[in-house]
C-alpha cells in the first residue's frame, strides 16, 4: 500500500529575501514596460504624422508649380506642351531615349515614391516608366 507523502511546507514558503527580491522585480520592471511601450507608441504616431505633414507639403509644392506654369501658359511665354514637359521634368526627370524617365531624387517621396499624373481619361501623361499608357 502507498503512502501519499505530504509536500514539505517550507518548500512553497517564501522568505522575507525572496518577497523582497519579487517585490522589486515588479517595481523595476512594469514602470520600465509601460514606458517602453509607451516610447514605442508615440515615436511611431510622430513618424506618422512627420511623412504625412511631408508628402501633404511635396503635394502641395507640386500644384503650386503646376499653377505657375498654367499661369505661363495663358500668359502666352509658354506652349502648353512645353510647359508639361518641364513640369514632367521637375516633378519626375528628364526623358531618357528609350521613353522612361528618371525619378528626381531631389524630391523626396519616400524610398519607393515618385509623382504620376493623370488625365481625366485615365491615361498616364507623367509617369518614370509607363508614360501615355492607360492607368
Amino acid at each position: 500500500m502507498k503512502t501519499k507523502t505530504k509536500p514539505n511546507p517550507r518548500q512553497w514558503r517564501f522568505t522575507i529575501r525572496n518577497k523582497l527580491l519579487v517585490i522589486e522585480f515588479a517595481i523595476l520592471i512594469i514602470p520600465a514596460l509601460l514606458i517602453g511601450s509607451m516610447s514605442i507608441w508615440i515615436s511611431a504616431r510622430e513618424s506618422d504624422l512627420e511623412t504625412e505633414t511631408n508628402l501633404r507639403n511635396t503635394v502641395h509644392m507640386a500644384a503650386q508649380l503646376i499653377d505657375s506654369f498654367e499661369d505661363a501658359t495663358r500668359k502666352d511665354t509658354l506652349s502648353k506642351e512645353e510647359a508639361q514637359e518641364k513640369m514632367k521634368q521637375l516633378l519626375l526627370g528628364p526623358k531618357r531615349p528609350d521613353g522612361t524617365r528618371t525619378i528626381n531624387t531631389n524630391i523626396d517621396i519616400g524610398k519607393h515614391g515618385y509623382f504620376f499624373v493623370l488625365n481625366d481619361k485615365g491615361d498616364l501623361v507623367a509617369h518614370p516608366t509607363q508614360e501615355g499608357e492607360s492607368f
